[in-house]
């Protein structure tokens, strides 16, 4: 699929991949890069695989993508991110509002997500069905393994 064929929140998950993993503890002289995206649809639901190699240690980059009070901070697209107060049974929950804009046609997004992770190896966000966002269903994940020289992230969402 070409990239200007993707849909706009395909295209800044990309992005947003990028600059979470350049995020891992690393600043912005380090990299990342993008191996492969995949879009398809069934059923009504997108789903996007992404494959990425990032130029940080796993536990730096680990620890980018659960820093939810600090994220926005480093992303055009994140315009809101932060913890909320947990869930009844003690699982972090966030919040997240992403804003992109693609021939200028702009969408806001409202999130919020139950947050489960095991350090250093998989980080999943699964939107909160019964919460005030704007998404019903949806769940990411980033399965994250040392790699030569920083961390390979398979991203599913």
């Amino acid at each position: 699929m070409n990239p200007s064929d993707r849909p706009w929140f395909a295209r800044e998950t990309a992005a947003a991949l990028l600059l979470a993993g350049a995020l891992g503890g690393a600043g912005p002289a380090r990299g990342a890069e993008l191996k492969d995206v995949q879009v398809t649809v069934k059923d009504g639901r997108y789903y996007v695989v992404a494959e990425m190699t990032v130029d940080a240690p796993l536990e730096a980059t680990f620890n980018a993508l659960v820093e939810y009070d600090s994220f926005d901070e480093h992303s055009a697209i994140y315009v809101n991110t932060h913890y909320l107060d947990p869930a009844a049974d003690g699982t972090p929950r966030v919040f997240t509002r992403i804003e992109g804009c693609v021939l200028g046609f702009c969408r806001g997004v409202e999130r919020i997500m139950l947050l489960e992770a095991t350090p250093f190896d998989v980080v999943r966000a699964t939107v909160e069905s019964e919460s005030d966002g704007n998404l019903r269903y949806g769940q990411e994940t980033w399965a994250l393994s040392p790699t030569e020289g920083g961390t390979l992230i398979i991203y599913h969402h």
